[in-house]
């Protein structure tokens, strides 16, 4: 009897430790270390979970092994999890109902995550939303070409360099705007006479739609809440 309890023993510390490990490459987020971890990693899968979860628990090996291989590929996307039954001052900072929720931080924005919660698919869908996808144009040339094509929606941003990246992550990875193809004009010397933060909409045939900014301030934080996307943008 005293054998079989001592082997159940090392089973369970065993077992104990290969989860420790297993989880080594996913972040504890604390209301102490938030703020410093969030301003550090630009793009963030966060989990918010609760410990009693069966969901979670059920998640916890497929985010870890997720982290891992993002880690060894040297993404730039972390994976972390909050305990939103005990960091409540952290977690105050995300909207979630249930167990677990995960939302991908990326620059400034947070989005919901998508994906099915498995292994590949967690890393599949993090590669695809941490790449920009706005297209940045160069010449004149490229921009009247752009505008003159007759296919497709098309959204040209006059933004200076320091928002490119903000615009980029912040609405181009978004997937309310996929159908979009984004480009971005940062050159001054191709603005002509329009003020940074304009946004024109391209639709086929239809009439272009201007809208002004400048981009990122509260009142034009996104295309969404500017003057909702008439002319079926959206």
């Amino acid at each position: 009897m005293l054998t079989g309890l001592f082997l159940s023993t090392l089973f369970f510390l065993s077992y104990c430790d290969e989860a420790a490990l297993a989880e080594e490459d996913v972040f504890v987020i604390t209301d102490a270390n938030h703020d410093e971890l969030i301003a550090k990693h630009p793009m963030i899968l966060l989990e918010l979970y609760a410990p009693w979860c069966g969901h979670c628990k059920r998640l916890a090996p497929e985010f870890a092994a997720a982290a891992t291989k993002l880690k060894k590929a040297g993404s730039d996307v972390i994976l972390a999890k909050l305990d939103a039954t005990q960091e409540k001052k952290a977690a105050s900072n995300y909207k979630f109902q249930g167990f677990p929720t995960l939302r991908f931080l990326r620059e400034g924005h947070a989005i919901e995550y998508t994906g099915e919660r498995t292994f590949d698919s967690i890393v599949q869908w993090v590669n695809k939303k941490s790449v920009p996808t706005a297209i940045v144009l160069s010449s004149q040339a490229e921009i009247t070409e752009v505008a003159q094509k007759s296919k497709g929606f098309r959204v040209i941003a006059y933004l200076p360099e320091k928002k490119v990246k903000q615009f980029s992550y912040g609405i181009g990875l978004d997937d309310l705007f996929a159908h979009l193809n984004l480009y971005v004009v940062s050159d001054k010397s191709l603005w002509g006479d329009k003020k940074a933060g304009t946004v024109e909409l391209y639709k086929e045939d239809e009439p272009v739609l201007s809208l002004s900014g400048p981009y990122g301030e509260k009142k034009s934080d996104n295309l969404a809440c500017t003057g909702g996307l008439p002319f079926g943008y959206h």
